[in-house]
């Protein structure tokens, strides 16, 4: 592994200006010290985080909302993974412009929670908590909430003083064709789920613990000099990741792997935790942002405190996630397979068959339901189940058996239509400052 190893890079690009002679240059500089910047705060202020006291309004984040594919069913929610990039001036193949929902501006929200969506605020907020040596718990989404982001909130609230969410949409982390491209955002929904979160204090006669900030950060905040297609053409600093997943991955999603790193440093900076949870269900992006909070030696938060949750499912075994949201009724009802499928493969593993047979019980179930399916109009169809090991996601070795004790990844992606589901079993012995 050490021999084939290739470390995280920060990209520093300068591009010219375009009516300049010497528009063509671009000067790339691999930064060494691009990372994690750690803000300690010199004043003492009284922390005002929790509860009805911060009662505010909020200007409703910009609905981004890009053109749907013509089948994509218009009215369904957006979906909400973990991190991403958002609009760009320059998109990517298979994702369309993003647009303004001039509606959605205009209207206002009552939160009973702070809403930072700049850096001063956001910072001040930070600087306030550390003043009070507070640690920070923080669940960066892309919005759409469900039971299984206010999973990884009560793990946070039951292990920090605080703890903050992020919303904030990423297009680019998904495939061509993908309808979960439609995003849209649902502060309101969102809003009240987060607000009805809370777990048992830990002080006798205390209220109980909720959330106490939300980071929902504008498109120019988070991005003032725009994210282009091509690196080349790109202005301002991005986060690239080399030696990580497999080629397949690369084809399928060529601007994943920056997204995701770029995307997660940014919001480290922003929020600085002591502390940041991630959910097993999307568990490629949670290793890569892993490595690169080891590679570029980040401290808040540091290596040991990126947690991965385990993934919160319901009594069928499905996996909770927003893109079920673009599920019909029908295709609701068969979608527990995709676990059954997952749960297959990982006992043939168990029983001694090697990775690509135990694999081939997984394909073998989804495409013989897909062929009973068929008739009821349901499109179901495999798009890969692999097992990978961690370090750099690469594809397990044939020969990896249970007996070895390293921890596999057996991943797993779904299409009902255009809809495109996720989902992952762990295998093997998993560390525990790894896996909660």
């Amino acid at each position: 592994m050490l021999a084939s190893y290739r470390p995280v890079t920060c990209r520093l690009a300068f591009g010219l200006d375009t009516k300049s002679s010497f528009s063509s240059r671009r000067t790339l500089v691999h930064a060494a010290n691009c990372g994690q910047l750690t803000t300690r705060a010199r004043e003492s202020k009284k922390l005002n985080i929790v509860g009805s006291r911060n009662a505010g309004r909020l200007a409703t984040q910009e609905s981004w909302a890009p053109r749907a594919p013509a089948s994509a069913q218009a009215n369904k929610p957006s979906v909400g993974n973990s991190l991403g990039t958002s609009p760009t001036n320059s998109v990517p193949s298979g994702a369309a412009p993003y647009t303004t929902s001039a509606e959605d501006a205009k209207s206002t929200l009552k939160s009973p929670i702070p809403v930072f969506k700049d850096l001063k605020s956001m910072r001040e907020w930070r600087r306030n908590a550390y003043a009070e040596n507070k640690t920070v718990g923080f669940v960066p989404t892309l919005g759409a909430l469900h039971d299984g982001h206010m999973s990884l909130v009560r793990y946070s609230l039951e292990r920090n003083d605080l703890t903050v969410i992020s919303i904030f949409v990423n297009p680019w982390l998904t495939p061509e064709g993908d309808v979960v491209q439609t995003y849209r955002q649902t502060p309101e929904a969102d809003l009240a789920l987060i607000s009805s979160v809370s777990v048992p204090s830990p002080n006798s006669g205390d209220p109980p613990k909720t959330v106490s900030a939300l980071f929902m950060p504008t498109f120019d905040v988070m991005y003032p000099g725009g994210v282009k297609e091509e690196l080349s053409r790109q202005t301002g600093s991005v986060v690239e990741i080399q030696g990580f997943g497999s080629p397949r991955d690369r084809e399928i999603r060529p601007h994943y792997f920056r997204g995701a790193a770029t995307q997660a440093t940014k919001l480290f900076q922003a929020v600085q935790p002591t502390a940041a949870y991630f959910g097993a269900k999307d568990i490629q992006q949670a290793l890569l942002i892993r490595r690169v909070a080891r590679d570029l030696l980040f401290g808040s938060p540091s290596l040991q405190n990126l947690q991965i949750v385990p993934t919160f499912r319901d009594s069928n075994g499905l996996a909770l996630a927003s893109r079920n949201a673009y599920l019909t009724k029908e295709e609701l009802a068969v979608a527990p397979v995709f676990y059954k499928a997952l749960k297959a493969a990982e006992a043939a593993w168990q029983a001694g068959e090697g990775r690509e047979a135990s694999v081939q019980k997984a394909i073998d179930l989804i495409e013989s339901t897909a062929r009973e399916v068929k008739d009821k109009g349901i499109d179901l169809r495999v798009d890969h189940f692999e097992m990978h090991e961690t370090d750099a996601y690469a594809v397990a070795p044939s020969n990896t058996h249970p007996n070895d004790g390293k921890p596999i990844v057996l991943s797993g992606a779904v299409w009902f239509g255009q809809t495109r589901l996720v989902d992952t079993i762990l295998l093997g012995d998993w560390p525990s400052e790894t896996l909660l």
